[in-house]
């Protein structure tokens, strides 16, 4: 997830605490940055996630959370 970020920022080094919009991130970026971790874990993340939850610590539990929803519907789906 850091390296999205740094990739989407042209930054390096960011902090878990760090927030994506104070580091330069705005609208256009966060549209691009749901769509970098779509696409790169599998899971639907909507720009509304990235307001939501600004720092990289927050996004990265939201993933670990939508991980495991999806895990569980296709658990659900296979029975």
């Amino acid at each position: 997830m850091a390296t999205l970020w740094e990739q989407r920022l042209k930054t390096a080094l960011v902090s878990v605490e760090d927030d994506f919009f104070q580091l330069g991130g705005n609208s256009l970026s966060a549209i691009i940055l749901a769509g970098m971790i779509g696409r790169r874990f599998g899971v639907c993340v909507n720009v509304s996630d990235i307001f939501d939850h600004r720092t990289l610590a927050k996004q990265a539990h939201l993933l670990e959370v939508k991980l495991l929803e999806t895990e569980a519907a296709e658990l659900a789906d296979e029975q």
